[in-house]
């Protein structure tokens, strides 16, 4: 889960896990780091019409790095 971490460390400790256990697919990231996200910042995914089933994951991370941004002002 991210906790404190920022999107970005987040993604980055979840990407090592990956590469530690080899071949996750795409859907299977997106979902484990959609549902890992802070709840406000998954509600504002949806806002943007961003979808874990569908959305890939750079997409995902881009947007939430954008609305971390925009909460941290």
């Amino acid at each position: 889960y991210q906790g404190e971490k920022c999107v970005c460390n987040y993604l980055s400790e979840l990407n090592e896990l990956w590469m530690m256990i080899g071949n996750v697919p795409e859907r299977e990231k997106v979902v484990k780091f959609w549902f890992g996200l802070d709840p406000h910042l998954q509600n504002e995914l949806y806002k943007m019409r961003l979808n874990p089933e569908v959305s890939m994951l750079k997409k995902v991370q881009c947007t939430a790095e954008i609305i971390e941004l925009a909460n941290s002002s």
